[in-house]
C-alpha cells in the first residue's frame, strides 16, 4: 500500500501546484492522506491543482484568480500542462425572478466550459469544475480530451444561458386559454396527475421517461383544466434537478429546482409567472 502511495506522490508531485511549491512535510503528509481517502472513498480530489479520481491523477485543474472580488475562471488541463478546457464564470439576467420596482434584475452566475479544439462550448449552473469534469467523463487517460463526451456534453448544454432574451411583452391569451379563478398565493396540492390551489383544480399534470445515447431523460407536461396545454419541461440524469421548460404561449427559460422538490418548484414558477 504504502509503494503505491508512493507512485501516486510522485506523480501528484511533477504535476500542478508541486511543479514550482515545496511542499513541507506536513503538507505532503496532508496531501498522501488525501489521495489515500480519494483512492478509498472512490471520489473525486482536487489538491494542489491535481484532479484525482479514486485516487488516480485523472486532470489538473488551475484557478485564475480575477482579483477585484471577481470570481475565479479555471484552465482545464491534461496531465501534461496543455490546456484543453477554459472554464469562465459569466452571468446572465434572469427575467422570471421578482423584483422590487425601480431595482436592477438579478444576474444569477453560470459556468462556460470552452472546449478549445472543437471550439465547442457548453454552459452549466455553479457546479464545482472538477467534479462536472470527472462526472461527465471529459479527460480521457489524463492525455486528451474525451470528444465523444464533449459531443454530448455540449449537446445537454449548449449555450443554454448566454442566449437568453427579455421576454417579449405579455400577448392576448390564446382562445381557450381559460385559467382557474383562485388565489394564486394559496398553497399547492398535487394529487396524482390533478394540481390544485386554494382548494379549486387549476390542471393537470403527466410524467414521462426516456433515455437518449445512455442519458435518461425526465418530463413533466402541465395542462390546464380544460385540456390546454401550459409547458413542458424536461431533465437529464446529468442534471436531474435543472428543468428546461417551455411555456407554449412564448417563453423558454431553466430552472435548478431543490432536491425533492422538483415539481413544485416548476409549478409554482408556473403560477408565479400567470401561465398555470
Amino acid at each position: 500500500m504504502k509503494a503505491i502511495l508512493c507512485c501516486i506522490a510522485l506523480l501528484a508531485y511533477s504535476f500542478g501546484y508541486a511543479q514550482q511549491h515545496q511542499l513541507t512535510a506536513k503538507e505532503k503528509e496532508k496531501h498522501l492522506n488525501n489521495i489515500e481517502a480519494s483512492k478509498e472513498k472512490g471520489d473525486a480530489l482536487w489538491d494542489y491543482d491535481t484532479v484525482f479520481k479514486a485516487g488516480v491523477p485523472y486532470c489538473i485543474v488551475y484557478k485564475k484568480d480575477k482579483g477585484n472580488l471577481n470570481n475565479p475562471d479555471f484552465s482545464v488541463c491534461n496531465l501534461a500542462g496543455q490546456e484543453l478546457i477554459y472554464v469562465s464564470y459569466k452571468t446572465y439576467t434572469d427575467y422570471t425572478v421578482e423584483h422590487a420596482p425601480n431595482t436592477a434584475t438579478p444576474t444569477p452566475g453560470y459556468y462556460s466550459y470552452f472546449f478549445k479544439d472543437p471550439k465547442s462550448i457548453g454552459e452549466v449552473p455553479l457546479f464545482e469544475v472538477y467534479k462536472e469534469v470527472i462526472k461527465n467523463n471529459l479527460i480521457d487517460s489524463g492525455k486528451r480530451l474525451n470528444t465523444k463526451a464533449e459531443t454530448l456534453f455540449v449537446e445537454l448544454n449548449g449555450r443554454r444561458y448566454s442566449t437568453i432574451t427579455p421576454p417579449p411583452p405579455p400577448a392576448p391569451l390564446p382562445a381557450g386559454y381559460i385559467m382557474a379563478d383562485r388565489n394564486h398565493n394559496a398553497g399547492i396540492v398535487i394529487q396524482g396527475s390533478d394540481i390544485k390551489q386554494d382548494g379549486k383544480m387549476i390542471g393537470t399534470i403527466q410524467y414521462g421517461e426516456g433515455a437518449v445515447n445512455g442519458i435518461t431523460t425526465k418530463t413533466m407536461d402541465i395542462f390546464l383544466p380544460n385540456g390546454t396545454r401550459v409547458a413542458q419541461a424536461y431533465s437529464c440524469s446529468n442534471y436531474p434537478h435543472t428543468w428546461s421548460v417551455t411555456t407554449f404561449r412564448d417563453y423558454y427559460r431553466n430552472i435548478v429546482a431543490s432536491q425533492g422538490s422538483d415539481t413544485m418548484d416548476v409549478l409554482t414558477y408556473l403560477i408565479y409567472a400567470k401561465y398555470l
